[in-house]
């Protein structure tokens, strides 16, 4: 398959925008998790509530919003245009790899942040204050004590952005026209009009084995940089003169698509220029008289609601499970995880659990692993179950 060019080409620019987004988002998401963690104070959890606020809204709404701002006669372009700046609009602003990457470092900002501040959380802020009364300057401390410290959220958050961006299908398809096709393009095209499943399979599974050796690496470099993730502390808190600005800016930013929809919803024209035509309420009237639409969004709260509860059950059994007890090719469960995310939402991994089940190892009472025999994730997780919730009930205690 990779012979063909056509394929090659596809899956060569989907890692190149995927690893430009990562690096992007990391980058820029850095400075904002440092900020929070070292002067966030007492409303750290207030930043990271208004960090993850604009994740609320709807993907698909964040990306059409984009392409307004992005637009021909879109946001950027009138602003640019209203000072001056320009004569006509910019063409070269949407349809193109460049929205593409911008609208996915919009996308998964906050999914970068939340890991990087965790890491930097757990570090010493002693070791900091010790490199200060050695001779170091905030530079030189930052590359030699926060930064190496900080690298385990670096490259969680790194491979969180990652793996998912490879396989994106909504983003190039919205607004990347046909210079920012991906190869999710493509495995949806043979899913879809061109009726080729079978190629459309070897299309998903190549993603997820070149994906899956970032994986792979990642379980290798999680191993290494395990010892970091030990330390804690909460003295030593630096200043810095730059960063609310950058902070401010960066929320600004994020919250921009967000702010144009309320906006756009009092439009009088159903157009998706940046011009408003006028104000009316129309639309809100013509939603509530609307039972269809009404049904919809029952039906949208009802699975959204139980998607979480669900989703965040079995991740928790899955996290215990990972976490308490020792099997073979542990650190390759994760890669394979990642290939799974990398197609997209288009096939998803049916037969994932069969697949972790064959690696786990039978538990004994106790909570630790024996060499013989294989038991699925669920009975593990459903003997650790028994030992710490269900115990009280004959009058032990607690595991």
């Amino acid at each position: 398959m990779l012979t063909e060019p056509i394929y090659r080409d596809l899956l060569w620019r989907s890692l190149t925008i995927s690893l430009a987004v990562s690096i992007i988002t990391v980058a820029f998401s850095y400075p904002v998790a440092w900020f929070i963690s070292f002067h966030g104070g007492v409303h750290k959890n207030l930043w990271l509530f208004l960090i993850t606020v604009p994740c609320w809204t709807s993907y698909l709404l964040r990306v059409m919003s984009w392409k307004v701002i992005l637009g021909y006669q879109g946001v950027l372009n009138t602003g640019l245009m209203s000072t001056g700046l320009i004569d006509k609009p910019v063409t070269t602003l949407l349809y193109n790899s460049n929205a593409v990457i911008i609208t996915l470092v919009h996308s998964w900002a906050a999914f970068a942040i939340l890991p990087i501040y965790v890491s930097l959380e757990k570090i010493d802020r002693s070791l900091i204050e010790a490199a200060h009364d050695l001779g170091d300057n905030k530079f030189w401390s930052f590359l030699r004590v926060t930064l190496p410290l900080s690298l385990p959220g670096v490259i969680s958050a790194f491979l969180i952005v990652m793996i998912p961006t490879v396989g994106d299908y909504v983003t190039p398809k919205l607004v990347g026209g046909k210079d920012g096709v991906m190869i999710a393009t493509a495995i949806q095209a043979q899913f879809g009009k061109g009726a080729n499943w079978p190629l459309g399979a070897a299309l998903s599974v190549t993603t997820m084995v070149v994906v899956s050796r970032h994986g792979r690496a990642y379980g290798t470099g999680a191993e290494t940089l395990r010892e970091a993730h030990k330390m804690s502390g909460r003295h030593g808190i630096q200043k810095s003169r730059w960063l609310p600005v950058y902070v401010t800016a960066y929320l600004a930013f994020l919250y921009l698509p967000i702010l144009l929809l309320p906006i756009f919803s009092f439009n009088n024209a159903a157009s998706t220029t940046f011009l408003l035509a006028g104000f009316t309420t129309k639309w809100y009237a013509s939603l509530w008289g609307n039972t269809v639409m009404l049904e919809a969004a029952r039906n949208s709260l009802i699975v959204g609601i139980t998607v979480s509860i669900l989703s965040t059950g079995l991740a928790i059994c899955a996290a215990r499970a990972i976490t308490r007890y020792k099997f073979r090719g542990q650190r390759y469960d994760r890669a394979a995880d990642g290939a799974a995310l990398s197609t997209g939402n288009h096939r998803r991994r049916v037969a994932a659990d069969d697949r972790a089940a064959a690696r786990h190892r039978a538990v004994a009472g106790n909570g630790h692993s024996r060499p013989d025999g294989v038991l699925p994730p669920l009975c593990a997780v459903g003997a650790d179950l028994r030992l710490r919730w269900f115990r009280p009930l004959a009058g032990g205690s607690l595991a």
